[in-house]
Formats: structure tokens, C-alpha cells, sequence
């Protein structure tokens, strides 16, 4: 059972975390597992910031295990998506949309990319959560038909994330549901809708 102190502290930590300031949150993290060793809260949150680094993978991978030894209600094993599976479900999503919007989608490109790179949660203007599932890159549908009023010139995109998707659901099915509503996020915003209007309609 975790008291005040050590609910606010790992708080603060995820705070941190969400917010992309990497380096503090697991400074804070190292500081809660010298006060209170062996908690699977304070593995899981350093396991998530040390496996964007190639060279912590194994230690992450460790620490994931262990919080799932530990507390496997809070912090189940990381479901099985691969990246055919994940691009299936999201073809699969955009087949479930009216032909109108299909069309108006064209060759829309979507991408797979395994977590959101540092350059995106850096980025100053928009810094993204690691824990993103997807993200829409680039000009949206009015700027791409009039690429002269265009202030993106990055050719329109979607990408998914997919160690994120995957750590988000508990089964296979809300992993394909979780996908689906990943993408027609991402296509909303395509459409130049904006949070708002996307948790309006069940997308937050």
C-alpha cells in the first residue's frame, strides 16, 4: 500500500514523464526507488523512459517484468501487435468509412513507427506525450488543395505508434477497436477538425 508521500512523489514523476521532461522524471524516479525500493509503479515508469534508448532496451525489458511479477493487474504484459497486424487494422478502419471520405482521403500515407521520436517531443511549438498513439503530420485537406496558402510543406501523413497502442489495451480486441479509433482520430484532423470537435464525436 503506497502512502501520501510516495503517491505524490511517483505523481510528480509521471508528470514529468508526459510532459517529455525525460531526464528530471527519472532523476526523481532513481530518488523514489532509494527511499522505497521495489516498487513496480517506480520500474514501470523508468522501463517506459529507458527503452527509447537502443543500449537500455534489456534493462527495460527487465524492469517491465518485474512490475508485471509484481503487480500484474496495474501493469499487465505488453500484448503481442505486430506491424502486418497493425497495418491491417488500420486499412481496415479506413474500409469501414463512406466512400466520400474514402475518396477525399486519397493514398493518404500511414506509417508504423515503433515509439514518437525525440525531435517530436522536443519540438517547441507542439511537444507530444510519450505515450502518443498517433499522430497526424503535415498539410491539412484545405492547405493541401491549395498548397499556395500552405504553411506545412510536409506532404500529409498519419503515423502510429505502436509499442504505445500495444501497452494501451488488454486484449485483442480493444487493441483492434484502439487502432480503429486511432486512425479516424488522425483522419479528423486531416479534416481540420480540432480536439474539441473529435471528443464530441467519441475520439478523444
Amino acid at each position: 500500500m503506497k502512502n501520501n508521500d510516495q503517491e505524490k512523489a511517483l505523481e510528480e514523476a509521471w508528470e514529468l514523464f508526459e510532459n517529455a521532461e525525460l531526464k528530471k522524471a527519472l532523476k526523481l524516479l532513481e530518488k523514489i526507488e532509494s527511499t522505497w525500493p521495489g516498487l513496480p509503479d517506480t520500474a514501470y515508469q523508468k522501463a517506459l523512459i529507458l527503452e527509447r534508448s537502443p543500449s537500455q532496451t534489456k534493462e527495460a525489458k527487465h524492469l517491465f517484468d518485474f512490475a508485471t511479477k509484481k503487480d500484474p493487474e496495474n501493469f499487465p504484459a505488453l500484448l503481442e501487435l505486430s506491424e502486418n497486424t497493425l497495418r491491417q487494422w488500420a486499412q481496415e478502419a479506413i474500409s469501414i468509412l463512406t466512400p466520400e471520405v474514402r475518396n477525399e482521403l486519397g493514398n493518404l500515407p500511414i506509417f508504423v513507427e515503433e515509439l514518437p521520436p525525440d525531435e517530436e517531443l522536443e519540438d517547441p511549438n507542439d511537444p507530444l506525450s510519450p505515450t502518443t498513439l498517433g499522430l497526424f503530420r503535415g498539410r491539412i485537406l484545405a492547405e493541401d488543395e491549395n498548397m499556395s496558402i500552405s504553411a506545412d510543406p510536409m506532404p500529409p501523413n498519419i503515423v502510429l505508434y505502436r509499442r504505445n497502442i500495444a501497452r494501451y489495451c488488454e486484449s485483442k480486441s480493444e487493441l483492434r477497436h484502439e487502432v480503429h479509433c486511432t486512425v479516424w482520430h488522425e483522419i479528423g484532423h486531416y479534416f481540420g477538425l480540432e480536439e474539441e470537435d473529435l471528443a464530441k464525436m467519441g475520439l478523444e
